[in-house]
């Protein structure tokens, strides 16, 4: 069986996936560096050199593992934070010569697209993915996407201007969050609530295993469902924990001090714009979508 594999640039992260050539992606292995690339866009936009050359060795690192397991690198991806640099042809070209392999930059909704193929596949359900510097809504069944819209309201872009240091700061980043939300997702509302929904992204795999540590559940993180009071009771007891001290709360991950407080702010305010109560966390995302298309050769073109 052939392995195949992808690389995608985040906003917070540089994430690949490795899996068998099928269907299914069967075998999966994921890799994942900190790259957070959107905090350190300068004032002028730009990826600077020391962000470009941290941004190429932790390409370099999924390189390494993508080759141990003989996969075959299919395409290398950006999302958000590569879409807003003011020099992302240049670091486009160094990936290029580097690696040999083109970097295809994604658009919002087609990001949205991706994640909700990755997350869902076929299954009528709505998807919502939180990144670093955008958002993504999806609608989808049959087999096909009938909504994909791309908020520029991400965990890391929220934390820029309305940062949550103290439980005082989470209704100005909330009523930020809703007053970018409100106006995307009034006209999916009715449509929205007639599925369930799925969670994709680091504000989701994090919130579940900080309150399943807290309900004595374990790590379990695919599948647990998050209602709003799991969530606010997560995000409350985050603001109230000094920034120095929340890596050591049970289950927090590291580097995510700043910007997972604002990333669960953003999924209050979304699940409350289109009127669902409660979500279901999963692993797979935009890896998965894109791989299977690469796969498949399906462009999912929004």
């Amino acid at each position: 069986m052939k392995r195949i594999a992808v690389i995608v640039i985040g906003s917070n992260s540089t994430r690949s996936l490795i899996a068998d050539d099928c269907a299914e992606l069967t075998n999966t292995v994921r890799g994942r560096v900190e790259s957070r690339l959107f905090l350190q866009l300068s004032g002028q936009g730009n990826i600077s050199e020391a962000s470009a050359e941290k941004l190429m060795e932790g390409i370099r690192q999924l390189m390494c593992q993508i080759l141990s397991q003989k996969a075959q690198l299919l395409g290398i991806f950006a999302t958000s934070a590569m879409r807003d640099a003011a020099n992302k042809e240049i670091v486009s070209s160094r990936i290029q010569k580097l690696f040999g392999m083109p970097l295809t930059i994604i658009s919002g909704p087609e990001e949205a697209a991706y994640s909700f193929y990755g997350a869902a596949g076929i299954h009528k359900a709505g998807m919502i993915d939180i990144g670093g510097g955008s958002t993504e809504i999806a609608l989808g069944e049959n087999g096909k996407i009938t909504t994909a819209l791309s908020l520029q309201l991400g965990a890391s872009r929220l934390f820029q201007h309305n940062p949550i240091h103290t439980a005082q700061d989470v209704q100005k980043a909330l009523d930020k969050a809703h007053s970018i939300a409100a106006p995307a997702l009034k006209p999916i509302a009715n449509a929205a609530q007639e599925r369930g929904f799925l969670l994709v992204g680091g504000t989701g795999t994090s919130c579940a295993r900080i309150v399943n540590r807290q309900d004595g559940a374990g790590d379990m993180i695919e599948g647990t469902v998050l209602t709003e009071e799991r969530i606010l009771r997560c995000l409350m007891d985050i603001s109230a924990t000094p920034r120095e001290k929340r890596g050591q709360m049970d289950g927090f991950p590291a580097g995510r001090e700043d910007i997972l407080p604002t990333g669960l702010a953003i999924l209050l305010a979304v699940m409350r714009e289109i009127g669902i109560s409660d979500i279901k966390v999963t692993q797979r995302g935009n890896t998965d979508g894109l791989l299977r298309a690469c796969s498949q050769k399906i462009c999912l073109n929004k």
